[in-house]
């Protein structure tokens, strides 16, 4: 339908929620990197699901223009966005006057800020480059620094007291950073902003 259209190249927004948060993660994972099999949470099942349901009715090729018969596709792993209308679990995390986290845990967490995601989008589409790129700020920041610039009250709470979170909650247990040098190879894409200043700016 959409070749029909004249429709010949696209940009997707994924999340880099697709690798998962596992102990297992080295942190800056690559886009060649998968999670665990038999890894069961539904965040990261619904971003496998999505971008498969764009491999099968997008079709993207394996070459890195486009021709006249083809669409060229491109898929951006975008980290934590926050947004001060966002109904998300971190946007609602940062944004409260409490912070329900694990006890014991603070893993590291990459914020990008959405001027820094709309300069990703640019220049896919000026690049006109095909494939699966990561799209995060080169620096991270620790889940509980983030909270006290936030200056929320952090209250620590074992997962099974937040089952209505069960998902989401490992994405605050475990790290799950990822590599931005693909797209910088590639797209020419550097972030301007740091996780830090990407949280400052939302606040």
């Amino acid at each position: 339908a959409c070749a029909k259209a004249g429709i010949r190249r696209m940009v997707v927004l994924s999340s880099a929620a697709i690798y998962a948060a596992t102990p297992h993660n080295s942190g800056r994972i690559a886009e060649s990197e998968r999670a665990p099999r038999g890894y069961g949470n539904l965040i990261k099942e619904d971003w496998v699901q999505f971008e498969a349901l764009i491999e099968k009715h997008l079709k993207p090729g394996s070459g890195t223009t486009a021709n006249q018969n083809e669409m060229l596709v491109t898929i951006l792993r975008s980290s934590i966005v926050l947004r001060p209308d966002g109904i998300d679990y971190f946007s609602r995390l940062f944004s409260g006057r409490f912070a329900f986290t694990l006890p014991f845990y603070d893993p590291s967490i990459q914020l990008l800020s959405p001027k820094d995601l709309a300069k990703a989008v640019r220049c896919a589409i000026e690049k006109g480059r095909e494939g699966i790129f990561n799209v995060a700020p080169t620096h991270v920041i620790p889940l509980r620094t983030g909270l006290r610039m936030a200056h929320l009250k952090r209250i620590p709470m074992p997962a099974p007291l937040q089952r209505y979170a069960a998902d989401q909650l490992e994405y605050i247990r475990h790290s799950w950073t990822v590599s931005g040098e693909k797209i910088e190879r590639e797209l020419g894409f550097v972030p301007e902003q740091s996780s830090a200043a990407g949280l400052s700016e939302f606040l």
